[in-house]
């Protein structure tokens, strides 16, 4: 039950009506991710009443709300457009809208060598891009407790050349590991930093219950199997501290399990200040030895129960569920990392779970259980035809004009 609502210059159109009669889009689908711009993909023909708004590019805003539960799903602006007309002669429109955070690709940052705290960082940043950009663009300074706790200096190079959000991006959410969300309160629209947006939450997704469809990926992309830890870096040579003096001439740690299982995939691990190399090479050590190497992703459609029973939670990214699927041996808590909404089928999402890593110790263990099985099975299968090839043996004896039958070959056999 959603409705889709075009916005010019405060003038209001609604495009999709959920209920019978009114406006409908022939299709919709909202795609939203931690830390990425949401996107929303829809197409209507000319008989809409979004064909007369005059839609604009980049001017033309787009709000999705759940009926249900009053809730804003997507709140943007209109970006690419096409049309469309097949052989019948019928037209067809179709346009992509970018959520809100793509405002801060509006801007780009003046060059500077920033040194100082962490907030004034960031309202250095928020601030030139209000000032560059329009009222209904602007943002303010959110909750981000666990960006300037600890340590609150910060020494950075803002580069002309980039969007505000792409600096946001690389100097705060990936140097920190953090992750951001937009929040509108009150006509106010803050960003949020945080470790990680989201709650937890006890609504199982669960086979036979809500779980629809499930699929798994195993993604090794980010292993490293061999690091080189540099230091502080020399002015004179631009060379960096290594730890070739205190690691027998070598300036790299191997991880020899995961060579042996994946080959040699080299990182480099780069600690600006750091001018001891003992203390460096046990920093890569560390990492090392703690890092978490394959990634397994799960792909599913689960019903979104929240929509007739009070006591589900909806299905949001960023909150962890209790995942439940014996058939592929899943049964622990994972967190959606994306979703998919497709607009006229209410009912469902297509969710993507992930954060969920093995450790090398724990994918090589994996794959001993999953060779064991494999064997335990083949074992079984030889035993029983071995015992079936006796009783027709027996049996031929007591009856010497029955002929032994070969056993039944499995598919795949020769």
């Amino acid at each position: 039950m959603y409705r889709v609502t075009l916005i010019n210059d405060g003038r209001e159109t609604i495009i999709h009506n959920p209920y019978t009669g009114g406006n409908k889009l022939l299709t919709g689908v909202i795609k939203l991710e931690i830390n990425k711009v949401g996107q929303f993909d829809f197409q209507f023909l000319p008989n809409n009443d979004g064909y007369k708004s005059k839609i604009r590019p980049l001017l033309t805003l787009v709000q999705v709300v759940n009926e249900v539960t009053d809730k804003e799903v997507f709140y943007g602006r209109i970006g690419p457009i096409a049309k469309d007309m097949v052989e019948s002669g019928i037209t067809s429109f179709t346009y992509n809208a970018k959520s809100e955070l793509d405002f801060l690709n509006d801007s780009k940052q003046k060059p500077l060598i920033f040194k100082g705290g962490k907030r004034a960082l960031l309202q250095r940043l928020l601030g030139y891009h209000n000032q560059m950009t329009e009222s209904y663009k602007s943002f303010q300074i959110g909750e981000i407790t666990d960006f300037i706790s600890g340590n609150d200096y910060i020494e950075c190079e803002i580069e002309a050349t980039k969007t505000t959000l792409a600096i946001v991006t690389e100097l705060i959410i990936d140097k920190f590991s953090l992750e951001m969300q937009v929040r509108r309160e009150n006509g106010t629209r803050y960003l949020d930093i945080k470790r990680k947006i989201g709650t937890d939450s006890n609504t199982a997704i669960k086979l036979t219950v809500n779980m629809v469809r499930n699929s798994q990926k195993l993604n090794p992309d980010e292993i490293k199997t061999r690091l080189v830890p540099l230091g502080k870096r020399n002015e004179n040579t631009g060379e960096r501290l290594t730890i070739a003096s205190v690691n027998g001439g070598r300036d790299y740690i191997d991880r020899p399990d995961l060579i042996d299982e994946f080959g040699i995939k080299c990182d480099n691990l780069t600690l600006d200040d750091e001018t001891d190399p003992t203390a460096l090479k046990k920093a890569a050590e560390d990492v090392m030895k703690s890092q978490k190497t394959v990634n397994y992703q799960y792909t599913l459609d689960a019903i979104n129960l929240n929509l007739i029973k009070p006591n589900f939670d909806e299905l949001v990214e960023g909150n962890t569920y209790p995942v439940i699927n014996p058939v592929m041996g899943i049964d622990e808590r994972l967190r959606i990392v994306s979703r998919q909404i497709d607009i006229s089928k209410v009912e469902k999402s297509t969710l993507t779970i992930g954060d969920k890593f093995k450790s090398a110790e724990e994918y090589q263990a994996e794959l001993i259980r999953q060779r064991t099985q494999n064997l335990v099975s083949k074992q079984r299968l030889e035993a029983t035809e071995e015992a079936l090839k006796k009783i027709q043996e027996e049996m031929a004896k007591q009856n010497p004009d029955t002929k032994p039958t070969e056993p039944e070959k499995t598919e795949g056999e020769s």
